[in-house]
């Protein structure tokens, strides 16, 4: 059986402006060296794939006072199905909300999810980082310009590239 591959993605630039580009690492190391030496975002993925499939999404943002990582879960033609988002407000706990994919394709807080939220923000707990940017496909993550499909597999683009607006 075929060994998946790995790639680590980080962003540069702003976060409030968005990133200017994304580099494609092989390994943690190198994408941690990287982000030791220039103005990164707050933005990093990390992605296991097998072929076409991808077996394992992470995407992580952070900000000054708030982190979030969200787990992927997508199909073999690279729609997502479901999305974990795990995150918190500074000071406060960390908390997982589940987002679906309806017959449309858009990502929708699960039932159980919608009620947490709502209970939190009646305690005056900090959620708005449930607003920040979902992907619903392979496709639209922003570092899929270093994405690319050969002879029925992913092919990762390693190095960087500008992202456009």
């Amino acid at each position: 059986m075929p060994v998946a591959a790995l790639a680590f993605f980080l962003a540069f630039g702003d976060l409030e402006e968005g990133p200017q580009r994304w580099c494609a690492y092989r390994t943690s190391a190198e994408m941690k060296k990287a982000a030791g030496s220039g103005e990164t975002t707050g933005q990093w993925a990390e992605m296991r794939w097998q072929g076409m499939v991808v077996s394992r999404l992470l995407y992580a943002t952070e900000s000054e006072d708030s982190y979030v990582e969200d787990t992927y879960a997508l199909d073999p033609a690279g729609r997502v199905v479901t999305l974990a988002r795990h995150g918190h407000y500074i000071n406060d706990p960390f908390w997982t909300t589940t987002y679906r994919s309806d017959a449309r394709g858009k990502l929708i807080l699960t039932p159980e999810s919608a009620a947490e939220r709502k209970k939190r923000a009646t305690s005056g707990r900090e959620d708005y980082f449930l607003d920040w940017a979902k992907y619903d496909s392979l496709p639209s993550m922003p570092f899929a310009g270093l994405l690319a499909r050969q002879n029925g597999a992913i092919v990762v683009r390693y190095g960087c590239a500008k992202v456009s607006r």
